[in-house]
């Protein structure tokens, strides 16, 4: 968006980065809120599932970042000694999805929002929903621009990465027949 409006850019980014993300920080954080006001406060088998919940989620986001930061490196690597780039990522994790990362990432605030419903609020559930929604819907942006923007074999590749792996849920890969 900065290059596409370079002049209006302090005030888009105002509303599209800033505003716009308040009203979902605001519905993620509601289980801190649930939490703090219960009168719940014995740490039941609920919270015991959500801590390691969010342990899985963290270290799940940890290895796909990992793993793309290695990714980008090597084809840093292969650009400066002119050799040719590794055009997609699908091993590790992004074997079995197309955004592990992000998976691991929304893994995190379901678990998060459990504290709330172990407090006995389920209604914090609806913050970590409308996250979700906003996160795949940007997901899939994401995705239409980068097979706008890449080279045509490069998004052909990527195209068949799309018919065959997950978009979030790490799940065994499908043929390219099915």
């Amino acid at each position: 968006m900065a290059n596409e409006h370079p002049r209006i850019w302090c005030v888009l980014s105002l509303f599209a980065v800033g505003l716009a993300q308040q009203p979902m920080l605001c519905g993620i954080t509601l289980p801190l809120y649930s939490v703090h006001f219960s009168s719940n406060v014995a740490f039941g088998i609920l919270d015991y599932v959500a801590c390691a919940l969010c342990l899985v989620g963290l270290m799940i986001a940890w290895v796909a970042d990992n793993q793309l930061r290695d990714y980008v490196i090597e084809n840093k690597r292969r650009a400066k000694d002119g050799r040719a780039r590794i055009k997609l990522l699908d091993t590790g994790l992004w074997s079995f999805s197309r955004h592990p990362n992000y998976f691991g990432e929304q893994l995190w605030w379901w678990a998060f929002a459990l504290f709330g419903v172990s407090a006995g609020d389920w209604w914090v559930l609806a913050g970590t929903l409308f996250n979700s929604v906003v996160f795949w819907k940007v997901t899939l942006l994401t995705e239409e621009r980068m097979l706008s923007t890449w080279s045509p074999d490069r998004a052909l590749l990527y195209k068949a990465y799309i018919r065959t792996t997950s978009v979030w849920m790490p799940l065994p890969s499908k043929t390219a027949t099915s």
